[in-house]
């Protein structure tokens, strides 16, 4: 048997002064099979064999994401905390494909006209 007692699953944390807000929980039976979602108040029986995807939610952030340090942001692509993708759409950061640094260039066009060199 399996119990879930926990919170946020409807939304994530608040973020703060312009901050995103966090992810919100999520519960799921057998996510690399026939995946089915469970609720945050929940008794579920197991069977051997059985998975269960427990993600907790994530904090709240904390300013404006676009205002983050670009070689920080970089620092977190590489150390697979954030995607390229979301480096350039959440952050507008743009990595050098190669060294997967940050384009001080390309970012500050890309943080002053919302577009990205490639555009």
């Amino acid at each position: 048997t399996f119990t879930i007692l926990s919170d946020r699953d409807l939304a994530g944390p608040h973020g703060l002064f312009g901050g995103q807000p966090g992810m919100k929980a999520s519960y799921i039976l057998n996510p690399d099979g026939e995946a089915r979602p469970l609720t945050s108040k929940s008794i579920t029986r197991l069977s051997p064999g059985d998975t269960v995807s427990f993600q907790t939610p994530g904090g709240g952030g904390y300013g404006p994401p676009e205002e983050r340090d670009p070689d920080l942001v970089a620092m977190d692509v590489r150390d697979g905390k954030v995607s390229p993708e979301r480096a350039r759409d959440v952050y507008k950061v743009v990595l050098d494909p190669s060294t997967r640094r940050a384009d001080a260039s390309a970012t500050a066009r890309l943080r002053e006209t919302g577009r990205s060199p490639s555009e």
